[in-house]
């Protein structure tokens, strides 16, 4: 965004992947789910990804009966899903992260609206929040996140299986962000043939590679990586094989920022 740097990279998909890969794959598979109702986290990254929500849903002509934003750290969301039940939407999407999605999600379906009303987590940090819900909660819960351990690639089936081994439990967000940015870096010195840190930024600028999420590149413009985004869909607890799997990836997109809404206009110099 406007505070892109040289010296920083972004290793999590841009807002704007993220949100025409959950709402493009959602709509391709709930075509009449037209009124959408918003519950965004009230800062920066909840409003970024609202504003791209809603952009990519002119092309599926989606109404958005309501759009409510709650502080971070939010456990009461009562209100919030009165107030969404009573808007009758087609789908509830949260736009929140942590213990916010899983305390939201939790009071829509309390609340009686999941799951016949698909609940979708727009940006979530997958197996450390879905392990927290019961099945009943997940069931028709709808997630977007950065990387999910049953990801088909070489260098994620290598990383999940000596994550699992160690920890008894399938990576989640932090894990496998520290992981492939861990990956980047060296990468980047491989590149460079150096430590020096002008040189592996400079290495690190166009930087290609097959990493846990698949195909990887980093834009030497914007330093944002262009890398697949998942979409998954929950499993019921009839047709989950073990507890830990918990959903099935339904599609993963990679479609960038447009420039006409990039905010980086100059990464800066050394």
């Amino acid at each position: 965004g406007s505070r892109c740097h040289r010296y920083s990279f972004q290793w999590a998909a841009s807002p704007y992947t993220a949100a025409k890969t959950v709402v493009d794959n959602f709509m391709k598979a709930n075509p009449k789910a037209k009124r959408w109702h918003l519950l965004v986290a009230d800062y920066a990254f909840g409003w970024s990804v609202e504003k791209y929500i809603k952009e990519v849903g002119k092309a599926h002509g989606l109404e958005f009966v309501g759009a409510d934003r709650h502080p971070l750290g939010e456990r009461e969301f009562s209100n919030y899903v009165q107030k969404a039940a009573a808007n009758k939407p087609d789908v509830v999407a949260m736009v929140n992260f942590g213990g916010d999605a899983v305390a939201g999600a939790r009071e829509v379906f309390n609340f009686g609206l999941t799951p016949k009303v698909p609940l979708i987590m727009s940006w979530s940090s997958g197996v450390e929040e879905l392990i927290q819900l019961a099945p009943e909660i997940r069931e028709n819960l709808w997630v977007g996140t950065n990387f999910y351990y049953t990801a088909d690639t070489p260098a994620a089936k290598a990383f999940v299986k000596n994550y699992q081994a160690k920890y008894k439990l399938p990576p989640g967000y932090a894990p496998s962000a520290a992981y492939s940015m861990t990956r980047m870096l060296l990468a980047g010195f491989d590149k460079a043939k150096s430590d020096e840190v002008q040189a592996v930024v400079q290495a690190l600028e166009g930087l290609e590679m097959n990493d846990i999420v698949g195909p990887m590149r980093v834009d030497g413009a914007t330093h944002q990586t262009l890398r697949p985004y998942f979409l998954l869909r929950c499993k019921p607890k009839g047709k989950m094989e073990h507890e830990l799997d918990l959903a099935d990836v339904v599609a993963t997109g990679n479609t960038p920022l447009p420039k006409e809404y990039a905010a980086c206009k100059d990464i800066g110099g050394f």
